[in-house]
């Protein structure tokens, strides 16, 4: 995924939603390029928009529809480990949605939760 700041997105994900750095690679001006993270078989990778030759032009977050599942025994501790400034949308039975740094959508649930097709809709 294209974000605006790799090492603020590394520390949204490992901080407040429990993935692990597994790779990074700095750019030209010494700041992260990109990052790879798991957590348990997930992993994500994230590329810095300036990563990109001028031109071809990624979509920006806000045109983006991605809404990722993240099924974990403990939401009330991510909950709790998520910065004072995120933006947090409840949906019932203990899950919820965030926004990550750069908009992209987060849905936090109890890992025996399953998502139905009235949530989906939602």
């Amino acid at each position: 995924m294209i974000v605006r700041d790799v090492q603020t997105t590394v520390d949204f994900y490992t901080r407040a939603l429990g993935f692990r750095l597994v790779q990074q690679a700095p750019g030209p001006d010494g700041l992260p390029a990109w990052a790879l993270l798991r957590r348990g078989d997930v992993a994500l990778f994230f590329e810095s928009r300036a990563g990109w030759p001028a031109n071809v032009v990624p979509l920006v977050p806000s045109e983006a529809t991605v809404t990722f599942h993240l099924d974990v025994g403990d939401c009330l501790g991510v909950r709790a480990a998520l910065p004072p400034s995120a933006r947090v949308r409840d949906e019932g039975d203990g899950a919820f949605i965030v926004a990550d740094p750069d908009g992209y959508r987060v849905r936090v649930a109890p890992a025996q939760a399953t998502v139905t097709p009235a949530r989906r809709a939602a």
